[in-house]
């Protein structure tokens, strides 16, 4: 004897449809009509400036009306606080949404962004600024001078007005200085430092 496949049961949904599919279209329609403005102009309110996702939270809060519609039928009472409270709550889940996920950018925003070795320079050179702040103004002076400027010992010497001996032991202090200080940082092996 063969076995007969079963078709596989869809699963139901809340407020799973019992037969009443033209009355729950009907009543979700009457909802609309009575209530889709009024909502549309609430929600655009809590979502300013985004009138397509005002629009899609009132289409959710009606699907969710047409879902639940065994408890919303019957009652006696408006369902109105019902979809504005609805409303409400999926304007917050969508902000939340939106906070939880991070921040999305375009192909051609990463096509502007500097490559590595420009990235790593900027860096670099950001941080020899802030570890050249932290010197003596002498210190820093000296070594703007020799370093940065390309002169020799005697003619900063000569520029500053100090002997070429001073001129030597402020580097060196100003060297182990700036290595010390790009240390704290994590940078090591910074050529000249």
């Amino acid at each position: 004897m063969e076995a007969t496949r079963s078709r596989p049961k869809t699963p139901e949904c809340p407020g799973s449809p019992d037969g009443r599919w033209e009355e729950r279209d009907a009543f979700v329609r009457r909802l609309y009509a009575d209530h889709g403005d009024c909502l549309l102009n609430y929600v655009g309110r809590l979502v300013p400036h985004d009138p397509h996702s005002a629009e899609d939270i009132v289409q959710e809060t009606f699907l969710r009306a047409w879902f639940h519609f065994a408890t919303l039928a019957p009652q006696q009472t408006s369902p109105r606080p019902w979809l504005f409270t609805v409303a409400r709550n999926l304007v917050i889940d969508s902000v939340r949404r939106r906070r939880a996920r991070p921040y999305e950018v375009s192909a051609e925003e990463i096509a502007d962004l500097p490559d590595e070795e420009g990235l790593d320079n900027t860096l670099l050179g950001q941080l020899l600024a802030d570890a050249l702040a932290q010197l003596l103004p002498a210190h820093r002076e000296v070594l703007l001078h020799v370093h940065y400027l390309g002169r020799s010992g005697p003619e900063a010497a000569a520029l500053l007005g100090v002997p070429p001996g001073t001129v030597k032991s402020r580097m060196h202090k100003a060297v182990r200085a700036m290595r010390r200080v790009l240390h704290e940082h994590g940078v090591n092996g910074v050529a000249g430092f």
